[in-house]
């Protein structure tokens, strides 16, 4: 193999390396990671957008695996986008294993509507515990942040999060929470 294969060879083992590596929270101050996300709505609408990523760990030890929790923050913001200010888009939690989802039947409709969510309980270092339900991700890995618990949570400076894995077992997640002002810029969050 010539000096240019081994080099390209390096190369594509230190980029798949490198998300790992990247995932991996630093012992310092915590950070939210900032990437550009490209999205087609149509096949004639796209869409570019900013997601903040902010990863935490599981408070036991044997639950860490290679795909630990993380919470996303997505918005678009104000040089992207058609307003004077950014627009926010959604927050989502990423677990890292299949989440027990529990199905509720809407207030409104009576029947067979059902929409699959997920309990959990959180808690900041200001306030104690909430049970709600968030609603279920596609992937079933992830549940959607409603607004008003995303806000507690960019208050805090640590969280707790605690729901069910598919197989009824306690998963509880915590998350040293950054400095929320990019994030609150970005995305034209009212954090009152």
């Amino acid at each position: 193999m010539n000096r240019t294969g081994i080099y390209l060879l390096l190369l594509g083992c230190a980029s798949a390396v490198a998300p790992a590596a990247m995932a991996q929270e630093p012992s310092g101050v915590p950070q939210w990671h900032q990437s550009q996300r490209t999205m087609t709505s149509d096949p004639y609408t796209t869409y570019t957008f900013r997601r903040f990523n902010l990863v935490g760990r599981y408070a036991d030890t044997r639950l860490q695996t290679a795909d630990p929790p993380a919470l996303a923050i997505d918005c678009v913001p104000a040089a992207g986008s058609d307003q004077s200010q950014g627009r926010y888009l959604a927050a989502n939690l990423r677990a890292g294993s299949a989440l027990k989802v529990i199905y509720v039947e809407p207030l409104e409709i009576h029947g067979y509507s059902y929409f699959p969510e997920v309990a959990v309980q959180y808690s900041t270092d200001s306030a104690g515990g909430t049970k709600d339900t968030w609603s279920m991700g596609s992937d079933k890995k992830s549940v959607s942040v409603p607004r008003r618990a995303l806000k507690e949570l960019l208050h805090a400076r640590a969280v707790a999060i605690v729901a069910q894995d598919d197989h009824g077992r306690q998963l509880a997640m915590r998350f040293d929470m950054p400095d929320p002002t990019p994030v609150v810029n970005d995305c034209n969050l009212d954090l009152r």
